[in-house]
């Protein structure tokens, strides 16, 4: 496409013709279960404006390793290295708060619906 003559400013054009159609549709969610002997615990985050979810998600890692609470070297996924409590107390620092739901073990996951 780069090619071919105009093609930037036709790709410029596409570019701004698809974000002013999708203006204000930035709605994000996220929904983790876990489901033990003992019960689950469902944890959910809604919300807008995906890319500052994602920025804030991952300058608490950032911040998490800067801080020296990371000790372990190698190559890790952030929930592995990362301690849960102090990464939510800093989405919540800017609003970014997940909902989360204890069941004890035999409760339905919604009301009237067994597993």
């Amino acid at each position: 496409m780069r090619r071919r003559a105009g093609s930037q400013e036709r790709l410029q054009r596409l570019i701004s013709w698809l974000q002013r159609r999708h203006e204000g549709r930035d709605w994000y969610g996220a929904l983790v279960e876990v489901r033990g002997a003992r019960g689950s615990v469902q944890a959910s985050l809604v919300g807008r404006g995906q890319a500052t979810g994602t920025a804030i998600g991952a300058a608490a890692v950032v911040r998490a390793l800067a801080e020296g609470e990371v000790k372990q070297p190698g190559i890790w996924l952030a929930e592995q290295v990362v301690s849960p409590g102090p990464f939510f107390e800093r989405l919540a620092v800017r609003w970014f708060a997940p909902r989360i739901e204890e069941r004890p073990a035999g409760s339905p996951v919604d009301p009237g619906v067994s597993e």
